[in-house]
C-alpha cells in the first residue's frame, strides 16, 4: 500500500518555533525631577507601574530600542533602567526572549492559593505553633523537674561529632522510606539547617568556585557561598620508591614542601564562627618514609614514619577565648588582636610512626593471624593559638587482633583489644558557644578516642 499525500506520515515536518508573548504596549510618562537622570526617571516609573499593577507579573516589556524610539532617549539609558530594575527584582533579563515582570514572591503565593480549592493544598507560610498559658505552665514545670534532675550523665559527656547511632539509624530509616539507601557512617547529625548548608557546601565547593542557585533561595546559601575565600598552593616533593630482595622490601621516601596562600582556618568563638584565612604564607615541609617487609613467609613487617614542621604565616585574628590577652596578643578596641605568624599547625604533629607486625599460622581447622599495630605521635595543636589548654601530649596507642578465617574462608573470628594504653587522646576540639563561654571563657570542647576496648567478631560469608 503506498500512502498519499494525506497521509500524516508524509506530512512534512514543521520546526517548533517558541511563541513569545506580544510585548506590552507601554508609554511611560517620565516626570522630570530637579537633579535626577533620564535612567533614574525610567527606572523609578517602572517600579510605581509594577507596584500600581499596571505591568503584571509575566507582563514582556517593549525591547530596549523600541522604547528608546518612543521616548526619544538612548538605548543605553533603557538598558541602565531595565538593569536597575532588574537588580532590584522587579525584572527579570532572559536570552533571546526579552525582559519581563517578575512574579513577585507575594503574588506567587496569592495565586498558588487562589489557583486551588481548600482541601488541596496546605499554607506553610502562615502556620503558627499554638502556644496558650497552658502550654506555658506546662513549660515552665518542665524546666523546673529538670533543674532537680540529674543530668550529669547526659550534659557532660561529648556527644560523637557524627551524631548517636541511635540518632543516625532513625535518619537512615527515613531515607530508606524515600528510596534513598545510605550507609550510617555517610549519616551526620546536624545542628539545624544552616550547619547543614554549611557542611554541604564544604563538601563539594572548593576555594574560588562559582555557586549557582535558583533565584529563590534560602538566604544563607549567599553567605555560606561567600566564606571561601580562594587559596592557593604550591606543592613541591622529591623521593625514591624502591623495591629489593626478591620484592620482599619495598622501601618508598619522600620529602615535600608545601607554600599555602590565604590558608583557610575554620573558627568557632562567641562572636564568630565560620572560615579565617590567613594572610601571609603558611609552609608546610616534611620527610615521610615507608616500608613494607616480608622477611619470611606468612611474616610481615609494616613501617611508617613521618617529620613535618608546619606553621601559619602573618595571621592576623582576634582571639575572645579569654579574658585577659593570651601570649603573642594585645588588647585592642575590638577585643584580643593577635598575630599566630609561626604557630604550628592545627593537627600536624612535629613526627608520627605507625609501626605493625603480623604472622600467619596454618593449621588443619584453618588460618590463624595475631596482628599488633601502635601508632606514636608527638604533641597535636587544636587551635591556632597553641595555648597549652587546646593540646594534646605526646601518645602512643596501640591495638592488638587475633583473627580466625576457616580454610573454606565461609567463617571468620576476630578478637580485638584497641588503646591497651587506655590513653585519653582527644580527637577534635569544639570551641563551647556563648552559652556557656559568657564572651570572656570559652572552654574547649574536646570529643575523644574511644577507650581501652575489647570485642569480638563472627562473621559467616555465603
Amino acid at each position: 500500500m503506498t500512502p498519499d499525500d494525506s497521509d500524516p506520515f508524509r506530512a512534512p515536518v514543521q520546526p517548533f518555533r517558541a511563541v513569545l508573548p506580544e510585548a506590552a504596549e507601554w508609554r511611560p510618562v517620565l516626570a522630570r525631577r530637579r537633579g535626577a537622570t533620564k535612567h533614574k526617571l525610567l527606572t523609578d516609573r517602572i517600579i510605581a507601574d509594577i507596584e500600581a499593577g499596571e505591568l503584571r507579573p509575566g507582563t514582556r516589556l517593549p525591547t530596549h530600542r523600541h522604547l528608546a524610539h518612543d521616548l526619544g532617549v538612548s538605548v543605553q539609558t533603557v538598558s541602565i533602567s531595565y538593569k536597575e530594575a532588574e537588580r532590584l527584582g522587579y525584572l527579570k533579563g532572559e536570552v533571546g526572549r526579552g525582559t519581563f515582570v517578575r512574579n513577585r514572591v507575594t503574588e506567587r503565593a496569592d495565586r498558588f492559593m487562589l489557583d486551588r480549592e481548600p482541601g488541596q493544598s496546605s499554607d506553610l507560610s502562615i502556620i503558627r505553633a499554638v502556644y496558650t498559658q497552658a502550654h506555658e505552665r506546662a513549660s515552665r514545670g518542665v524546666m523546673a523537674r529538670l533543674s532537680e534532675a540529674d543530668n550529669s550523665a547526659f550534659m557532660r559527656p561529648c556527644r560523637p561529632i557524627a551524631g548517636l547511632d541511635r540518632h543516625r539509624a532513625a535518619a537512615q530509616a527515613w531515607l530508606r522510606k524515600l528510596g534513598v539507601e545510605a550507609d550510617l557512617d555517610r549519616i551526620l547529625i546536624t545542628n539545624g539547617a544552616a550547619h547543614a548548608l554549611f557542611l554541604a557546601v564544604a563538601a563539594v565547593v572548593r576555594p574560588g568556585e562559582v555557586v549557582l542557585t535558583e533565584s529563590l533561595t534560602d538566604h544563607g546559601i549567599i553567605g555560606l557561598a561567600n566564606v571561601y575565600g580562594p587559596e592557593t598552593m604550591w606543592s613541591y616533593d622529591v623521593g625514591v620508591k624502591s623495591r629489593f630482595w626478591d620484592d620482599r622490601v619495598q622501601l618508598n621516601i619522600a620529602a615535600y614542601h608545601e607554600e599555602i596562600e590565604h590558608l583557610q582556618v575554620f573558627i568557632q568563638s562567641s562572636t564568630q564562627s565560620g572560615i579565617n584565612n590567613v594572610n601571609g604564607i603558611t609552609q608546610v615541609n616534611g620527610v615521610e618514609l615507608e616500608l613494607d617487609a616480608i622477611p619470611i613467609e606468612d611474616l610481615r613487617f609494616n613501617a611508617t614514619v613521618n617529620i613535618n614542621r608546619s606553621t601559619y604565616g602573618n595571621y592576623l585574628t582576634s582571639d575572645t577565648r579569654f579574658g585577659v590577652p593570651p601570649p603573642g596578643c594585645t588588647l585592642g578596641p575590638l577585643g584580643n588582636l593577635c598575630n599566630f605568624r609561626g604557630h604550628t599547625l592545627n593537627q600536624t604533629p612535629p613526627y608520627t610512626v605507625d609501626l605493625g607486625a603480623q604472622y600467619t599460622f596454618h593449621t588443619e581447622f584453618g588460618t590463624i593471624t595475631p596482628r599488633v599495630d601502635s601508632f606514636i605521635s608527638g604533641k597535636v595543636q587544636f587551635l591556632p593559638d597553641n595555648f597549652i589548654t587546646s593540646q594534646q601530649r605526646p601518645y602512643t596507642l596501640t591495638n592488638l587482633h587475633l583473627t580466625w578465617i576457616s580454610n573454606d574462608a565461609h567463617y571468620k573470628a576476630e578478637a580485638f583489644v584497641n588503646n591497651i594504653e587506655n590513653a585519653d587522646v582527644i580527637s577534635n576540639d569544639g570551641l563551647q558557644s556563648i552559652t556557656t563561654g559568657q564572651g570572656l571563657l570559652e572552654p574547649d570542647n574536646f570529643a575523644y578516642y574511644p577507650p581501652r576496648t575489647v570485642g569480638f567478631r563472627f562473621g559467616v560469608t555465603y
